[in-house]
């Protein structure tokens, strides 16, 4: 009978121990599963990292985590374009233009932004009429906080007298209750002063930086806000997609926005188009000395123009000129208002 009972604990204590080895060898299983599926997502994990800190220029932490992913996920062919854009960023053009033509060969959805820093790179710049959206939208995007907080203390005088125009003119046709849409409104200088003076019932503002765009958004005039819409957009798409069916605008602003692409005579046939009989276009813009339409700075990555053919291409979209002025911008640069008016439909 003893022998009975010893057999008995020896068997459930082989048991014990066999479903105690069972459970082990289960958790290490599901750890490890866990852990290859962790392993798996994480070059995707580091090129979204990548995107992060590029988006708020922290430029040595793109560059390390993109060698990081050279070597473990050779395939991820968008960290070229990144180790390259860093390079740009840092001025360091030769590896910068290394880095840009390995991302060629292979392709991807930043081709169009390779393809424009390779200009700049190699001195082409006749060859260039727009900056792409992608590097415009980076840009303000770095900028957009000592951008706002410039707004904050009223230091933008081009900006001021753009407006003191716009408050001109309109004088003696609306005052007061405009409807406004402001392209390229940053982080909503001009919308507060027109809202604040009362020049302004109703404004859109559009805007392809994200950041920018976020404090306009929040801007408020006695509870509400200065923009009664706001648009995250680049400026021809939006004005392609509004039609003819929107209600039309007293006032068209487009501060600085030329400086960054050179479609002039589509912003004037799309803006003339929802534009209000009697309504204006105003414009504030880099003026060049350079002979030619227009011409671009490589080391500002900006487009100048001169006064007498952007007014000539106005008035061949059937906009008449009311009123211009020179200013200077902060840095010291030339600058140049032109004010438009549609006196009657075409």
């Amino acid at each position: 009978m003893r022998f009975v009972l010893n057999r008995i604990k020896a068997l459930c204590a082989e048991y014990v121990n066999f479903h105690s080895l069972s459970v082990l060898w289960h958790d290490f299983i599901s750890e490890y599963k866990h852990t290859i599926c962790k392993l798996r997502g994480l070059p995707q994990t580091n090129l979204e990292l990548v995107r992060f800190h590029f988006a708020r220029g922290y430029l040595n932490d793109v560059l390390f985590r993109c060698f990081l992913l050279r070597t473990f996920a050779p395939t991820f062919y968008d960290v070229r374009y990144y180790i390259g854009r860093c390079y740009f960023e840092k001025l360091n053009w030769s590896k910068a233009a290394h880095f840009f033509r390995q991302y060629l060969e292979v392709g991807g959805e930043f081709r169009e932004e390779a393809e424009y820093c390779l200009a700049v790179i190699d001195g082409k710049i006749d060859t260039i009429r727009a900056i792409p959206l992608g590097v415009v939208a980076h840009n303000f995007d770095e900028i957009a906080d000592e951008y706002n907080a410039k707004f904050l203390y009223k230091q933008d005088g081009q900006q001021v007298a753009l407006f003191q125009k716009i408050c001109d003119i309109r004088a003696d046709v609306k005052p007061f209750g405009n409807s406004v849409l402001d392209l390229g409104c940053g982080t909503g200088y001009m919308g507060q002063l027109l809202k604040e003076q009362k020049v302004a019932e109703r404004i859109t503002g559009v805007d392809i930086s994200g950041r920018m765009l976020r404090f306009a958004k929040e801007l408020q005039i006695n509870g509400r806000p200065v923009y009664d819409m706001t648009v995250h957009q680049d400026m021809l798409t939006y004005l392609g997609k509004i039609g003819l069916e929107y209600s039309k605008y007293d006032i068209i602003i487009a501060s600085n926005l030329i400086t960054y692409c050179t479609a002039v005579h589509e912003l004037f046939i799309k803006a003339r188009a929802i534009l209000a009989d009697y309504g204006i276009i105003a414009l504030l813009f880099k003026k060049s000395t350079i002979e030619g339409e227009f011409h671009f700075s490589d080391k500002l990555e900006q487009f100048s123009y001169m006064p007498a053919s952007l007014i000539e291409r106005a008035r061949a979209c059937n906009l008449t000129l009311l009123d211009e002025a020179e200013v200077k911008y902060a840095n010291g640069d030339d600058g140049y208002i032109t004010i438009f008016s549609k006196d009657r439909e075409i």
